[in-house]
């Protein structure tokens, strides 16, 4: 009998580097190239952001106080490069669930004026991108 694949078709492969698990293959590696580019610092992995606080309410058919834990959102890695003047806040999708996006679009309500965001999907296109970046600076 074939071997069952989980539900988006994906390995399960936790590398490790520099103490760090990452959660796929590809995040490990653009986080590699991210702390050799010398322009660019790694401020944190896995930052947290709250999007909605915990909260109850009245619920009328069940006539009881309902319960709602807090929404969070934990993108990839949160990075500083020169000439910029906020942050980057970096996330590795291979494949975008529909509860990632509402995050998403929750995060940038939220922190949209605070921080940039990238959504990478391969090394090669993170190559591009930030390459681009400094080619605006000049």
């Amino acid at each position: 009998m074939p071997k069952k694949r989980n539900k988006y078709n994906t390995k399960k492969v936790k590398p490790i580097y520099n103490d760090i698990t990452f959660d796929s293959q590809l995040e490990l590696n653009i986080y590699k190239y991210l702390d050799e580019c010398d322009d660019i610092t790694i401020v944190k992995t896995q930052p947290q952001f709250l999007l909605v606080d915990p909260f109850s309410y009245y619920c009328l058919e069940k006539d009881s106080i309902r319960k709602y834990s807090k929404i969070s959102y934990t993108p990839d890695i949160q990075i500083k490069m020169n000439g910029l003047n906020k942050d980057i806040i970096v996330e590795v999708k291979g494949l975008p669930t529909p509860v990632y996006m509402l995050r998403k679009k929750l995060w940038y309500l939220q922190n949209g004026d605070e921080y940039y965001f990238l959504e990478l999907r391969s090394l090669k296109a993170c190559k591009i991108i930030f390459d681009e970046i400094r080619n605006r600076g000049k």
